[in-house]
């Protein structure tokens, strides 16, 4: 067959034999299915996937599982294209194009107002100064609030890098046969004691009646934290009557490094001064229930990383905040109920004061 060129310009004719063949090179070999487009079917699989919050990687592992179960022993095949068993690249793209759908990019003020709507979900915002902060407690919170335990010790941390924007998240848990239970979150844009002070505020406004184990207002009995100055001031600044204890791991941490450094610039004499805030043998009139660290809620923080953001990060504030409410929530009540139904191991009990 021949084809003569209709560019006007063409200052010769351009002439093309076909041997009525599709390809002149195999395609059915993994070489030539790994450039394949994927498949719609592939799309509508994952993006459910990603609706049902699964990060990239783990919609892709959940996908390959899914695959496994039905192909069998064809599965080595099937996973050599393209079209079936995407790479991370085209899932990660997928994943985001997703994210923008859900999470548009919005105005600041647009992101607040969707925030302050959040179905079920008790909140708080303040945008002052270039800084913002917002409170949420949830239905599963406000249900913490009413153990005898949230009235004891409350455990607080902050940590960050769980979205693209540097947020600030801080947690305030409590202990339970069930293990650490949330009591509030916040996201803040940074950690600052003027800052903490305003989320802190923020959260006693929208707390429960009969918070903190019916203490309302006064706050738990002590809050147990690291050494972190702006935290501490501002707690003691919202609940004057609780007792602020440091974890006991973060003082022997920075002992430790005062005795194996002798430029750490750290006053020996400073701790000594404290040693109502860390000294067990101080802490006998105090509930603490044996927990004399902060582990309670560094462990909140890893299964918030772990096990609801799958270690991705989000995507913009606002599914940010629905990671830290929504789906955290869901988390700690799947485990209360495995808890209950004697298919976890619940928390040793800790002997209560008469």
């Amino acid at each position: 067959m021949l084809n003569r060129s209709t560019d006007p310009c063409a200052a010769y004719e351009l002439r093309v034999t076909c041997n009525k063949k599709p390809h002149n090179h195999a395609v059915d070999n993994a070489a030539a299915l790994r450039h394949r487009r994927v498949s719609e079917l592939t799309k509508a699989r994952l993006m459910e996937l990603f609706q049902h919050h699964h990060s990239p990687s783990t919609a892709l592992e959940t996908l390959k599982l899914q695959l496994q179960e039905e192909h069998g022993s064809a599965y080595p095949s099937v996973a050599a294209d393209r079209a079936i068993v995407p790479d991370r690249m085209a899932v990660y793209y997928l994943y985001y194009k997703h994210c923008r759908e859900r999470y548009p990019a919005s105005t600041q003020e647009e992101t607040m107002d969707l925030i302050r709507h959040m179905k079920d979900v008790r909140t708080a915002v303040s945008v002052e100064d270039g800084e913002t902060v917002i409170a949420a407690v949830t239905p599963l919170m406000e249900r913490v609030h009413t153990l005898p335990d949230a009235g004891e010790v409350v455990f607080v941390d902050a940590s960050g890098g769980m979205d693209r924007h540097g947020q600030r998240v801080f947690l305030l848990m409590c202990w339970s046969p069930a293990g650490g239970l949330p009591l509030g979150v916040i996201v803040s844009t940074s950690e600052t004691e003027a800052v903490v002070d305003k989320a802190f505020r923020l959260l006693v406004g929208i707390l429960p009646d009969g918070a903190f184990g019916g203490r309302g207002r006064r706050g738990p009995l002590c809050f147990m934290t690291d050494d972190c100055q702006a935290e501490r001031n501002a707690l003691s600044a919202v609940w004057p009557e609780a007792r602020l204890l440091l974890c006991t791991f973060h003082v022997l941490q920075a002992v430790w490094r005062w005795l194996h450094n002798g430029k750490h610039g750290i006053d020996k004499q400073g701790f000594a001064a404290r040693r109502q805030e860390w000294a067990l043998c101080l802490r006998t009139d105090v509930p603490t229930r044996g927990h004399n660290t902060n582990n309670i809620v560094e462990s909140a923080f890893r299964v918030l990383k772990d096990s609801v953001l799958y270690r991705t990060r989000a995507f913009n504030l606002l599914q940010l905040f629905d990671f830290v409410t929504v789906q955290l929530s869901k988390h700690y009540a799947r485990r209360a109920c495995d808890v209950a139904n004697g298919r976890q191991r619940a928390a040793p009990a800790k002997k209560r004061a008469l």
